[in-house]
């Protein structure tokens, strides 16, 4: 196969539960060979984590080759520049094979950080790691927060109050840096970028929100509640990343009787369609997503028709030959 370097990769992003892992699987059975999937979504990362991050199954994965997925440690921390690192030096060994690199998911910082650059802050002190732990499981990510809004209020003011994993970040940052991460998102970003052909994929609001709830109810069904047990069994618990993604958690209340199954799948629904509007957010602001026209979903094959509507494109701007 033959394509010229204008586009280093593309890309499928978009909402959460909107498909973009089924339109890659289509367009690896459609054109095999041809691509290489590469996962770009924060938490799909992490191993022992795949019914509740929706990870591809091992049958979609027999379809092709796919890289990034599933291969962290739960209690391992991964900023966008760790992403930006391994997944740029993936693309090129894609693009070095001659095939075409598909990156699929719905992580905005992820793909910025491959595009535009990112911040270098280097390796964060074990001591200060634990220190925050400290902070943020002690005292509670409200206070922590307040603690964070005091020492850069510039950063406080961007980030979601309620994310502790967002917030203890910005605090690991400033005790190991001693400089505010405002301040260090005004310096030089670390380039190295590569260009990309990015497809935004979405449904109607109200089609979306009700796919999300049926997937809440399926994971509960395909064993995601043994799935969080079983990580609690090999030793992970709140403070390990892994259980930032949403479900873990509550999931993690429910096992230690705190919480109903019923309140659980409310509030996964909940978070996941929070989740998919901030996504969406996201890429409508970013001028470089083609988004793909949405159809009837009952009156096609759905991800059949936006798969040759990307196979399209790719011919015509990459200058392709698909097989």
């Amino acid at each position: 196969m033959e394509h010229n370097r204008r586009f280093d990769f593309i890309a499928l992003v978009g909402p959460t539960g909107v498909g973009k892992s089924r339109v890659a699987i289509e367009l690896l059975e459609k054109h095999k060979g041809a691509f290489e999937v590469v996962c770009m979504d924060s938490c799909q990362i992490y191993e022992g984590a795949l019914i509740g991050t929706d990870s591809p199954t091992e049958d979609e994965k027999r379809k092709g080759v796919f890289h990034l997925y599933n291969f962290l440690k739960p209690s391992e921390t991964f900023s966008a520049g760790d992403y930006a690192r391994m997944a740029k030096e993936t693309i090129r060994e894609i693009n070095n094979r001659g095939r075409i690199p598909l990156l699929v998911g719905g992580t905005g910082f992820y793909l910025s950080a491959i595009m535009d650059g990112f911040h270098e802050v280097g390796e964060i002190d074990e001591e200060v790691r634990k220190r925050v732990v400290r902070i943020v499981e002690g005292y509670g990510v409200e206070r922590a927060f307040r603690l964070l809004n005091y020492l850069d209020s510039d950063t406080g003011g961007k980030i979601d109050k309620r994310n502790p994993m967002r917030v203890a970040r910005a605090l690991e940052i400033i005790f190991s840096t001693g400089k505010r991460l405002s301040d260090i998102r005004k310096e030089e970003k670390v380039n190295d970028t590569l260009n990309g052909l990015i497809f935004g994929i979405t449904l109607p609001l109200c089609e979306l929100d009700e796919r999300i709830e049926n997937r809440a109810i399926g994971m509960i069904y395909d064993g995601f509640v043994e799935e969080v047990r079983g990580l609690m069994e090999a030793g992970y618990g709140l403070g390990d990343p892994v259980f930032k993604a949403i479900g873990y958690e509550d999931i993690y209340y429910y096992l230690m009787g705190a919480m109903s199954l019923n309140r659980v799948v409310d509030k996964i629904i909940c978070d996941t369609i929070g989740y998919a509007k901030r996504q969406l957010t996201w890429f409508t602001a970013d001028e470089r997503v083609w988004w793909l026209p949405c159809p009837l979903v009952d009156s096609i094959d759905y991800y059949a028709y936006l798969a040759n509507v990307v196979s399209g494109i790719i011919k015509r701007f990459m200058g392709v030959v698909l097989n």
